[in-house]
């Protein structure tokens, strides 16, 4: 029985990753191509450009930040396994049976494959 299988978490790239890009990108152009053309033309307002290109890039870099994961890649959640009644911990790397010492986070590191493992 566990609780999660396999070795370490492979980092996800996030859902929020591309339309996050994609408005740093449009919030971007429209703040320096904008206000460019808007002082060329004299079709819209210099200030205008700005005004729209600043939350465009305010707003992607709100998405790539929340979009992250909220632990670190390279720990891993323990393995629950069951010897005889007794429930031991296991390493998700190599199926080593963990010590009883965590950290304050709840993290405690293989001491076979040297893996950091997550204790809920």
């Amino acid at each position: 029985m566990g609780v999660r299988a396999g070795p370490h978490p492979q980092p996800r790239s996030s859902a929020l990753s591309i339309p996050g890009t994609a408005l740093v990108a449009l919030g971007f152009f429209v703040l320096m191509l904008g206000t460019v053309v808007a002082a060329i033309t004299g079709l819209v307002h210099p200030v205008v450009p700005p005004l729209i290109g600043s939350p465009l890039l305010l707003a992607g870099g709100l998405l790539l930040y929340n979009g992250g994961s909220p632990r670190s890649p390279d720990v891993g959640l323990v393995r629950l396994r069951q010897d005889g009644g007794v429930i031991r911990l296991g390493c998700p790397g190599c199926g080593t049976s963990l010590g009883k010492r965590t950290s304050a986070r709840g993290v405690v590191r293989c001491g076979a494959c040297r893996a950091h493992v997550l204790v809920p």
